[in-house]
């Protein structure tokens, strides 16, 4: 399975696969962003547009991701969740957690830091923390 990357400016933009789940997609998407990030990319939007259906393996495997980007000092936010996965990030509250965009201009901007800040607030620590919903 590839895992879809374009560019926009500086940023790249991740498509994720139709399953982010422990069968299929998950481990591909984490393996392609943390390629992305030992390539020296500093800012990150995931679209997760496409991705029709997720588990809590695709769910640990993005926060694994958004983890390693906030411990490498990259900014990673995620653009458009549909349905489903939108459901599960709610019930995980990792909606709380990951700076999550509907509009791809202001996820952009919020990449860039021109825009809604794409940068959780709480704690100074590089963890998964709370972002404000956008």
């Amino acid at each position: 399975m590839e895992i879809k990357v374009r560019d926009s400016g500086s940023i790249a933009i991740v498509e994720a696969p139709h399953r982010v789940a422990a069968t299929q997609g998950a481990s591909t998407l984490r393996r392609r962003l943390t390629e992305l990030m030992n390539d020296g990319r500093r800012q990150i939007l995931v679209e997760l547009q496409n991705a029709k259906y997720a588990d809590s393996f695709g769910l640990a495997e993005l926060a694994a991701s958004f983890n390693e980007a906030q411990n490498r000092g990259v900014t990673m936010v995620f653009h458009c969740p549909p349905g489903r996965v939108r459901e599960l990030l709610n019930v995980t509250r990792l909606d709380e957690v990951f700076p999550i965009h509907e509009d791809e201009q202001a996820a952009i901007a919020a990449v860039q830091g021109t825009g809604a800040s794409a940068e959780p607030s709480g704690s100074e620590e590089p963890s998964l923390r709370p972002s404000r919903r956008q």
